[in-house]
This record gives C-alpha cells, structure tokens and sequence, in this order.
C-alpha cells in the first residue's frame, strides 16, 4: 500500500502539476495464483499526464518542453551517452521526454546549461534575490511540495538520486515533476526510521531551506497539509477494506506462507496497523523538526479564525479565543516573501481585526497567525 498511498498523496499536492494513478491488480499465470500487484501509469509526455509542448529536431524554441530524470542506475549505451552530470551539484542528469536517442545536441546543450545557471545561482551569495536568484530558475511550489512528500515517506533512494523527475515545459521554469518509487518508503526497510532528515536538508532542497522566504513558505504549505497527513489512517483502512471485500486478503494469506516484511507482522491487519503507527510517528517528527505546533485550530481543542477581504484594501479577520494572548499576524507572496506583520492584543471571545492591503496587487497571499499561547494556523486568501 506504501506505492498507492504516495500516489494518492501527491494527486493531492497542487505544487506537483502531475501524479501517476494506481491500481490493485491480481495476477494468475495459467490458473496458478500469483498475487496482489500495482498497475502504475507510465511517466510521459501528453495532455493527460506531464502536459509539456512538443520539442523535436525540427523545434526552434529550445526552451521546452523536457522530462529529466536523476538516475544512477543501470543505462542503456545511448542513455549513458546522453546523460549529463550538473556543474555544482554533480546531480546526473537523463532524458525521459526526449528520448535520449532523440535528443539533439543543441537541446542538450540548452538544458544543460539552464541546469548549470540554476545552480550558479543557487549557490551564488545573493541566491535568496527573487529577481536573479534561484527564483529565476525553478517553480518553488513544485519544490516544495514535492521535498514534502518525499521527506514525509522518510523515502531511501530519491536523496541519493535516484528516480527523481523533473520537467521544463517552453517558456517555463523547472519543475520536481512526476512522484515514483516509493518501495522503500514509509518504514518498509528495517533501518527506515521515524526520525532524520532524508531530502530536505541535501541537494538542492538543503540550500533552498537557507532562505528564509522559502521556509517560512515551506512551513506554511505544511501546515495547509498537516489535515490531508491526518487522513491517512483512514486512507490505509480504506484500501484493507477493499481488498478485503474482494477477497483478495484471504487468496494472498493462502498464497504466501508469511507475510514478506521485516516487522514480524503476521497479519494484514497487523502490518497496516504498523504501517498507521509508524506514519503517525514519522508526521510527528517531521513538524518538530520545523518547529511547528499544529492540533490547535479546531473548536473543541482550541482558538478558532477566518478571515474575508472586502474588495476595498482591507482584510477582515475573526479571531475566537480561548484566552488572552498577543496575536502576530503576518502575511507572505506565495513565494514565501514576508509582505506585512503586526500585532494584536487578544481577550477571551471573538475579536475582529483589520489588516490594510491597499498596497497589494490582485493575487493569491498566504495569511498566518501564531500567538504565545501556542495557537499556530496558516490560509490562502485571495485579493481581487
């Protein structure tokens, strides 16, 4: 269920523009029974899955579209003649979308050297500006989401390059792209731990965390996702229970003598059970990590908010307390650029604020709120 858990993730990540979909198959070779299996969409370019422009040898605009992929594993001759290594990073480099067969060597020559000026920027000393940074270069919200995901599953092989895929559509600026290969995530190895860092702080992923723009918009986004982590206990039941109404439990118990894990689970209810405690344990780990305090932001455990913008450069905000606290409420691009802050003395019941936007443009802004009595709560508000 790992594989299908991280697909259903991912669909649910905006920032990751698109997500292979999965399903349960069984396989029987000659009425011989061989198992429960996942049929997975392969990763390509059309309308349907990674949507990119056509580029060919005829193609004059060299600027897209591509579907790269991180790989060190086994090449073909022409995959490996294709493949290129990155200048700082030393991340390889191969093609999915063209085929390396396809590719000539003016769009290798192109990709490769956007590639290179993205991490001369990304590791030049004023990296953080949002005109000739990093910024420049890539889709931070795919970045984001996508080292989410990741770093959640607490996944073995994608910090060591391995199946990470990334496209540039014409015109456009990089994105992670496509989730794959997640049997060795969510506690499946025996030395997966619940704790540690696995992407986040490496690579490029642990150079953008530098910025604060940027982590202040990745500590955001997670608190946006801390209800879709919540939900997986449910998903994983979900999934038990239709494999159990089909009957596909019962032929995989008489198929396999024991089950193929390292836990010492003996049962498919054990296993998703251990499979539920070790994501709980992982989401945990992961929001310490980030200093972040969630679990507070519902009625019966806490203060409550919701905010509207009346169209004349003024956002309105309701806050419902518990108790006194001093409220700081600040507002960021979807970049994670920090546009405003100010403070707020807050008294039991619903206290009304205003907060002036006469100087923002029409766009879509993060709003978040955190006050000394723990309260910690982000939201997207859109100015129009």
């Amino acid at each position: 269920m790992r594989f299908p858990l991280a697909m259903y993730l991912g669909q649910h990540l905006n920032g990751i523009e698109w997500t292979p979909y999965t399903r349960y198959v069984e396989l029987w070779v000659n009425q011989e029974y061989r198992g429960l299996y996942i049929l997975t969409e392969k990763i390509g370019r059309d309308k349907n899955r990674i949507d990119i422009k056509k580029l060919d040898a005829e193609s004059e605009n060299l600027s897209g579209g591509y579907i790269l992929e991180e790989n060190t594993k086994t090449l073909s001759d022409i995959e490996l003649e294709q493949q290129f290594f990155t200048g700082k990073g030393n991340v390889p480099i191969g093609f999915k979308y063209p085929k390396a067969k396809n590719v000539t060597p003016a769009q290798k020559e192109w990709i490769m050297n956007y590639m290179n000026e993205f991490e001369t920027a990304l590791w030049n000393d004023n990296f953080k500006d949002p005109i000739n940074g990093y910024q420049k270069y890539i889709d931070t919200e795919s970045f984001i989401d996508w080292t989410i995901l990741i770093e959640h599953s607490a996944d073995i092989d994608h910090g060591n390059n391995i199946s990470n895929y990334l496209h540039k559509d014409m015109d456009k600026k990089l994105k992670m792209s496509a989730p794959w290969d997640f049997d060795r995530a969510y506690g499946s190895e025996s030395y997966s731990s619940t704790s540690g860092n696995y992407v986040r702080l490496i690579h490029w992923y642990g150079r953008l965390a530098e910025d604060e723009c940027y982590l202040a918009q990745y500590k955001a986004r997670m608190l946006e996702l801390k209800s879709l982590f919540d939900l997986i206990p449910e998903i994983l039941d979900a999934n038990l229970v239709q494999l159990e109404n089909a009957g596909v439990i019962e032929r995989e118990t008489q198929r396999w003598a024991e089950l193929p894990s390292w836990t010492g689970c003996e049962t498919h209810e054990d296993e998703i059970l251990f499979l539920k405690n070790w994501v709980k344990d992982r989401t945990i780990w992961c929001y310490n990590d980030l200093d972040i305090h969630t679990g507070i932001i519902t009625p019966e455990s806490g203060d409550i908010f919701s905010c509207f913008y009346s169209g004349k450069g003024v956002i309105h905000l309701s806050y419902v307390s518990q108790e006194s606290s001093t409220l700081k409420i600040q507002l960021y691009s979807l970049n994670g650029i920090s546009l405003s802050q100010q403070t707020a003395e807050i008294h039991p019941g619903e206290n009304n604020i205003q907060l002036q936007a006469h100087d923002l443009a029409n766009g879509i802004y993060i709003l978040r709120l955190s006050s000394d009595a723990g309260f910690v709560a982000t939201k997207k508000i859109a100015l129009n």
